[in-house]
């Protein structure tokens, strides 16, 4: 379905298959994790943890779940970039005492992106999606190399536009896991297969470089103190 009847949730069984929770995805939904844990609740005052097997079948139930999101959230006529945590294991975390990054700073981010073949538009579900057909962001195609955005910024000097406004509010090692509609992302240089109206691309990415306006200053100033 599409608009506010559209109905999307996590069904979680035990080993007998027998039902203990219905967990509705809704263009709010939130979640949070650590290690093999995702825990979310369902808006009626009762919390889950979900455990995982692995990494990797936990980071794959989560691109699901995001993807669900943005499209419930685009189905209501949303058009902005939906943004949650992300389980990469690569790098030492972030730091809860550095700055969030905020508009006017620039960021060094690595990561992937999948282009999406359907959409709001098309009558597409998340289910078609096939997440395993990612390509690296950074123009070169490496997934280590490192892309550099500015923070707040949906612009066209990125490989995928929209980059920038992902990244804000997080810290530096932080992992993001994000969907940006095509209107957005399409801004960038990165050829995302002539997606139509409607769909969006998912993005999972990593924070690691931070530069701030001010310490861009602060160099110019020493600069001047030489001379």
């Amino acid at each position: 379905g599409t608009g506010t009847d559209m109905g999307f949730q996590v069904l979680v069984y035990n080993g007998q298959k027998v039902p203990q929770a219905q967990i509705p995805i809704t263009a709010s939904f939130a979640y949070s994790m650590k290690d093999l844990y995702l825990s979310c609740s369902d808006g009626a005052g009762m919390a889950f943890s979900l455990l995982f097997d692995n990494l990797s079948i936990l980071a794959k139930f989560q691109r699901a779940v995001v993807a669900t999101i943005a499209y419930v959230h685009m189905n209501n006529g949303g058009t902005t970039v939906v943004k949650g945590q992300s389980c990469i294991e690569a790098g030492a975390g972030s730091n809860p005492n550095d700055a969030c990054l905020e508009p006017g700073m620039t960021a060094g981010i690595v990561g992937k992106v999948w282009p999406f073949q359907y959409g709001v538009a098309n009558g597409g579900n998340p289910g078609s999606a096939a997440f395993e057909d990612s390509r690296a962001i950074a123009p070169l195609g490496s997934f280590d190399d490192v892309v550099k955005v500015k923070v707040g910024d949906a612009g066209t000097d990125t490989p995928v536009g929209g980059l920038g406004v992902a990244s804000q509010g997080f810290r530096k090692g932080d992992k993001v896991l994000a969907a940006i509609p095509v209107a957005v992302a399409s801004r960038g240089t990165l050829d995302l297969n002539n997606l139509g109206p409607g769909a969006f691309v998912l993005v999972e990415l990593e924070i690691v470089k931070v530069k701030t306006s001010s310490s861009g200053g602060d160099k110019k100033e020493k600069k001047k103190d030489k001379n």
